[in-house]
């Protein structure tokens, strides 16, 4: 573990998930008969267009206000973090709103109602 360290734990975990999440979607394509693939892939791209409009959001706002090594954050930098995660989630839903075009798939948080049980 010493080349990468804890880094590298962090790889190995996120490299098994990946792995993990490509065998349970090959299981449901083989389940259900077929999945509709270009529909997913469109849906991953929104997803990480909104993922980049809300990162750049977020990095913007904190742009020069980290301070310098060595000197303590003011009390005030709680409400900074708490602040730009409440944008950043709301970045997030608008631009997934944006992105969304009625007749297509349906934006986050949608599909619960949707979901059936046997």
């Amino acid at each position: 573990m010493q080349p990468l360290r804890h880094g590298g734990m962090a790889l190995a975990t996120s490299l098994a998930s990946a792995l993990n999440l490509l065998l349970l979607l090959a299981a449901l394509r083989k389940k259900l008969g077929g999945m509709d693939c270009r529909a997913m892939a469109a849906s991953l791209g929104k997803s990480i267009l909104s993922t980049a409009v809300m990162a750049l959001a977020v990095l913007g706002g904190f742009a020069g206000m980290d301070p310098q090594p060595g000197t303590k954050r003011p009390p005030a930098w709680c409400s900074v973090w708490t602040l730009s995660i409440a944008a950043g989630v709301s970045i997030y839903l608008a631009a997934s709103l944006a992105l969304w075009k009625p007749g297509g798939a349906r934006p986050v948080g949608s599909t619960a109602g949707s979901v059936r049980v046997r």
